[in-house]
């Protein structure tokens, strides 16, 4: 039995990977400093996470995902 991840899964995470690497991973040491993430910031991450489908992807495209 093969446990690995797909072609397809593959991908997801190298995406996943670089959008953490590219707009979480900057801000690591002032959240974890100050405890915040400002709300703007915060807004305009979520945006740009939902624009790359990060957001209800177990769910059929016909309803939302």
């Amino acid at each position: 039995m093969d446990f690995g991840l797909s072609e397809e899964q593959s991908l997801l995470v190298g995406t996943v990977r670089g959008f953490i690497a590219s707009e979480l991973a900057p801000l690591e040491d002032v959240v974890e400093a100050t405890g915040i993430l400002e709300p703007g910031l915060a807004a305009a991450i979520h945006a740009k996470a939902r624009a790359r489908g990060f957001y209800a992807m177990n769910m059929p495209q016909e309803p939302g995902g």
